[in-house]
């Protein structure tokens, strides 16, 4: 007659922890797209530092005047809940300026947009000279639309948001919920300057 033998039977489990960490990236005039977004080699564009952050990431734009606009596009170029926010702002200690001279807004348009996406900072520009004088169109320093939430605004001077015509329109910050299924929720606007703007019919 066989025996049967049992042996205990150790079931071990190995719980790893993967932690995501946040980057610092930079942007400076004289930068190059092609770089690594590093102090020392930073970017050129804003659009290409937001295109390329990962939630909870930090874009600090260096001093100088930045003749761009930029946008934060859906879920692709926002943050999140479980990563944080990703921040775009001045480098501590300076002023970045976007400026729209020459540049003309598609639609209603910000030289910041931030269209359906979420948990996203705006900290620290000067923000200026965004002038229109079509009526289809209409200059926006900062704007949200959509169903964006958890946006913070703050600490940016803008001025010189500017439609030359009396039945068309500008805003200095513009907050748009335009979205018929989800309000904007969670949304900021702290210690910021508007001034000298021309907002026609707005």
């Amino acid at each position: 007659m066989k025996r049967r033998i049992h042996f205990p039977v150790f079931i071990l489990t190995v719980f790893i922890s993967t932690t995501v960490k946040a980057v610092g990236y930079y942007v400076a005039i004289a930068g190059n797209d092609a770089g690594t977004g590093t102090i020392s080699s930073p970017w050129e564009t804003l659009q290409h530092a937001v295109d390329s952050a990962e939630p909870g990431d930090t874009i600090y734009v260096r001093e100088g005047i930045y003749v761009q606009r930029v946008h934060f596009k859906g879920s692709t170029d926002g943050g999140s809940v479980s990563g944080g926010y990703v921040t775009l702002c001045s480098y501590p200690g300076e002023t970045a300026v976007l400026d729209g001279t020459g540049l003309t807004p598609n639609g209603r348009e910000g030289l910041i947009t931030i269209s359906d996406a979420s948990f996203i900072k705006i900290i620290g520009f000067e923000i200026r000279n965004f002038i229109c004088n079509t009526s289809d169109n209409t200059p926006v320093g900062i704007y949200v639309e959509g169903s964006s939430d958890h946006i913070e605004v703050r600490k940016n001077k803008v001025h010189h948001i500017v439609t030359t015509l009396a039945d068309a329109g500008a805003h200095g910050i513009g907050i748009f919920g335009t979205s018929s299924l989800s309000a904007i929720y969670d949304l900021t606007i702290d210690s910021n300057e508007v001034y000298d703007c021309i907002l026609g019919w707005s």
